[in-house]
């Protein structure tokens, strides 16, 4: 892989660097707080039980116990699903079915879904988190990635990678899809950007990505084209046939693996509901109710994502997600200076997604799949100018993190 950054990686003695001991230990460290700190927060503090009773709730588990406060929200309909399956007509329909699969696979060694969710997460996380300082590292250099787990972890939402949530499998699939793409493994990066879509809908956004590598740095377009004379891209009839001999179909195949993945829920669905898109009947169910067809309706879009009077932070009305949403859209420009295109793209894709389908729920949770932001943010505060607020932003983000966990804990409404 091309590093970027080899001048900052060199300026760093081996005895400085991190072992991957220490930083996965550290991570770890971080993830036992996240549950010892739901664990007080339940025993010390009262829990909101109307919230959790207009939430699903499993019918088989209706009481609010200990159990519940790791299980608010979300977290309910993938046990659900985990232990019962999809069905035609049941609100749980809405979501993906690798991460339930993985709880369920993962049950009989833990003898409860629960504590098989948790595991699933937590594994997945930490594994995802390594690889994506790895990758940062590989890229950016050793500095740059450290400044980005740093604002990543301390980000106010981040601790739903230790909780029963798909961000977490998320994270693990396209930070492995994101480092076999830059070591030039095409055909083994298939491998998770085809799991991708069965994991979240955003997954199968990593196409774009995955096209526009292939498109720069197997074709040489863009960046490296401008470098070569027009003529050696263009024969001279005009037809780019040059450009066309270099399109190798092995190489390029495995772009169209996230078509594969796409199938395969369809078709999953289809087998499981008797309705392939049983998605979008569930989601009717929900406040959100996300919908595509915005982006052909620009003026129903500006008017649902207008919502007035704001709250703090409400369920749609979200003072808090609306001055997230304007905080990623002033770092693209730097994003789309600094780092990778393919990178760029993906957080770009993924940042507007959910707002493009009408509504600003959950906004500083999606965040945290957009995860190049925090890259542009990192080399953003490296700046000397700049470099004096990394720690504090970290420690305010830190604070507001730890609130947010106990009000979610406690079945309060976070994202």
């Amino acid at each position: 892989m091309k590093t970027l950054a080899q001048s900052d990686a060199q300026a760093e003695s081996v005895t400085e660097r991190p072992t991957d001991l220490s930083l996965l230990a550290t991570i770890a460290i971080g993830k036992l707080s996240v549950l010892l700190l739901v664990f007080l927060a339940y025993n010390l503090l009262p829990f909101f039980q109307a919230n959790f009773e207009i939430n699903f709730v499993d019918p088989l588990h209706p009481g609010v116990t200990l159990a519940s406060a790791f299980s608010t929200w979300d977290a309910q309909h993938y046990l659900y699903l985990s232990e019962n399956g999809y069905h035609a007509g049941q609100v749980s329909d809405a979501f993906f079915p690798l991460f339930p699969l993985l709880i369920h696979l993962a049950t009989p060694l833990f003898h409860n879904s629960l504590i098989a969710g948790l595991a699933v997460s937590n594994v997945a996380s930490l594994i995802g988190l390594y690889v994506l300082f790895k990758l940062v590292a590989e890229l950016y250099g050793r500095a740059t990635a450290r400044s980005t787990l740093l604002l990543y972890l301390a980000f106010p939402t981040a601790f739903f990678f230790s909780l029963i949530y798909t961000e977490s499998l998320f994270l693990l699939l396209v930070a492995t899809f994101f480092y076999l793409l830059f070591t030039r493994r095409l055909a083994w990066a298939a491998l998770p950007a085809a799991l991708l879509p069965l994991a979240r809908p955003e997954g199968v956004l990593i196409m774009l990505p995955f096209a526009l590598y292939y498109a720069v740095e197997v074709l040489g377009l863009g960046r490296r084209a401008a470098e070569r004379p027009l003529n050696s891209l263009v024969a001279a009839d005009g037809f780019p046939a040059a450009l066309l001999a270099r399109v190798r179909v092995v190489e390029l195949a495995p772009v169209f693996s996230p078509l594969l993945g796409a199938a395969a829920y369809l078709l999953f669905m289809r087998a499981a509901t008797g309705n392939a898109f049983e998605m979008f009947q569930a989601m009717k169910s929900y406040v959100s109710a996300h919908s595509i067809t915005y982006v052909l309706h620009p003026l129903q879009l500006a008017h649902a994502l207008a919502e007035w009077p704001l709250a703090i932070h409400g369920f749609t009305n979200s003072a808090i997600d609306r001055a997230l949403f304007l905080v990623f859209l002033l770092l693209l420009v730097p994003m789309f200076r600094r780092v990778h295109p393919a990178l760029a793209v993906f957080a770009l894709a993924v940042g507007i997604l959910n707002v493009a389908s009408g509504t600003f729920m959950s906004y500083s949770r999606y965040l945290l799949l957009a995860f190049p932001i925090f890259i542009a943010a990192a080399m953003l505060l490296q700046r000397p100018n700049l470099r004096v607020l990394r720690l504090p932003l970290a420690y305010c983000m830190v604070m507001v993190q730890g609130l947010f966990l106990v009000m979610h804990a406690l079945s309060y409404w976070v994202a």
